[in-house]
Formats: structure tokens, C-alpha cells, sequence
């Protein structure tokens, strides 16, 4: 679908953004593998503010 195109992620927690990197459930790498991913869409940079 969209195969070759590259994004950075980013995203707002309520938590330090150490602990969402490290929690099993992280939902930023659920969105960059399921959504994205599905999508052809290759994320080259997450960035998170906590």
C-alpha cells in the first residue's frame, strides 16, 4: 500500500518516558508494528515525552 515510505512516531505519555519504552504492553510499539507496519510504513524514529 504505501510500501517505501518512512515516519518518525511520536508520542505523549503520563508516565516517565523510560518506563513506557520498557513496559511489555507498550502502546507506541503496538501502533509502529500493527498500523504502521501493516501499512508498509517504516518507522525510523520514536520519540516520547513523559
Amino acid at each position: 500500500m504505501l510500501t517505501g515510505r518512512s515516519t518518525t512516531l511520536i508520542a505523549t505519555s503520563h508516565a516517565p518516558a523510560w518506563y513506557a519504552r520498557l513496559h511489555p504492553a507498550n502502546p507506541i510499539s503496538r501502533i509502529a508494528r500493527h498500523i504502521l507496519g501493516n501499512c508498509g510504513i517504516k518507522v525510523t524514529q520514536r520519540l516520547t515525552f513523559g
